[in-house]
């Protein structure tokens, strides 16, 4: 590759890290989707900016959950002012919060860290590495992995940059950077303990490739854009052209471990109007596509939920429930081998009354694929709660009001 060539690919993806990728608010579920961690705030508080409220939702099991026990968090004692980045959980019983300092509205240089925190969000012990990136991380969710022989937290940082920390404690100290990637964007989880990242392609290509990379820094595989805009625009009978994306801003793991779930966007500063884009269905031990489906939806994490039968679906909030309405809705669409025009194939659009585009937060399915939330702001910060079968809703929201 040229020098100008790299410098003007450099300068590329800069401008991209730095003004797209799909900003949200996105519900955390812990792993056994028993708990939520919600990052919110005040009425038309912008959501990729750093959040002013965290708060745990405990949830019961089966009917139970309307008696769902929501607490907002505290900071850490001499903390100060701070506002909330993102949430990652660790295991059942613990969570990563990345934080920024806070004052006059803006956040404060050198003010960003990385907490571990358990006893039900009562015990915040700071890890140390580099701080988070305060503009790109409210983008992305951070993604944690198996690695020097313990977990990591991978996360943004620096300039163009991703960290991998060790969640670890040794000598006294807890954490530890483990290692960086330089001129890549973390995506999300990837296959077998692995992370996905974007970045320019390695050679003289000028490409953005998709990779997958393991705790001990060795690529599992990578996909170049080119590669797979010209596979995805054959499955869906376009030319290469007709289809735009670049960036890849959220990936859902399958619980089968064959398959990933990779959100690939057109993103700019008018994200709010809703992002264009795909959900690539990719095999897990080489990247390769299975099946797609395009769509515009809201910023949130969309994913998939899978029939017994064979056959995906996938899930989002749409920034208009048809053509001729301007309402949101809850909607679902076919990926792979349920297209066609029986009834099962059309999906769902439920729509959102009164609920503006500004006002979604983020959603995305609980681990176990049944549950649906979307994080919705207002006067009052709630969390719905939908309960899922295939491409079908069950019943009536589950809405829970925060304190």
């Amino acid at each position: 590759m040229t020098k100008i060539l790299r410098c003007t690919l450099i300068v590329t993806l800069a401008y991209y890290l730095l003004l797209v990728g799909c900003p949200h608010r996105t519900p955390v579920w812990s792993p056994d989707g028993r708990k939520v961690l919600l990052l919110g705030g005040a009425d038309r508080e912008p959501i990729d900016k750093p959040a002013s409220k965290l708060w745990l939702v405990d949830l019961p099991e089966g009917k139970a959950k309307g008696s769902a026990r929501p607490a907002v968090l505290k900071p850490p004692q001499g903390g100060g002012r701070l506002r909330y980045l993102a949430a990652a959980w660790l295991d059942l019983q613990s969570f990563a919060v990345l934080t920024v300092g806070w004052e006059n509205g803006e956040p404060v240089d050198g003010s960003e860290a990385v907490w571990k925190v358990t006893e039900n969000g009562q015990a915040w012990a700071r890890l140390s590495g580099p701080p988070p990136s305060a503009e790109r991380t409210p983008r992305r969710n951070p993604v944690v992995i198996p690695a020097g022989g313990g977990k990591a937290l991978v996360y943004a940082t620096g300039s163009e940059t991703v960290a991998a920390v060790s969640l670890a404690e040794a000598s006294g100290a807890k954490g530890g950077e483990l290692f960086k990637l330089e001129q890549a964007e973390v995506v999300g989880p990837g296959p077998e303990g692995s992370f996905l990242v974007y970045r320019p392609e390695e050679g003289e290509s000028g490409d953005l490739e998709l990779a997958a990379i393991g705790g001990d820094q060795k690529k599992r595989w990578s996909r170049r854009f080119s590669d797979l805009r010209s596979e995805i625009a054959k499955a869906l009978g376009k030319k290469p052209e007709e289809v735009i994306f670049n960036d890849a801003s959220s990936s859902t793991p399958d619980p089968d471990g064959q398959t990933i779930a990779v959100t690939l966007v057109f993103t700019d500063v008018n994200w709010k109007d809703g992002v264009s884009g795909y959900l690539a269905l990719l095999a897990a031990k080489d990247g390769a596509l299975l099946s797609v489906s395009g769509a515009t939806c809201l910023p949130g994490k969309p994913s998939l939920s899978r029939l017994a039968s064979g056959g995906y679906w996938a899930w989002a909030v749409l920034p208009f429930v048809d053509k001729s309405s301007k309402n949101t809705a809850v909607g679902s669409f076919p990926i792979g081998e349920l297209r066609g025009s029986t009834a099962e194939s059309r999906g769902v659009r439920l729509e959102l009354k009164d609920l503006p585009k500004t006002a979604i937060q983020g959603y995305g399915l609980s681990p176990d694929r049944q549950t649906f939330a979307v994080a919705v702001n207002g006067p009052t910060t709630r969390l719905l709660l939908y309960s899922v079968s295939g491409g079908k809703i069950e019943g009536e929201a589950l809405e829970i009001s925060m304190p």
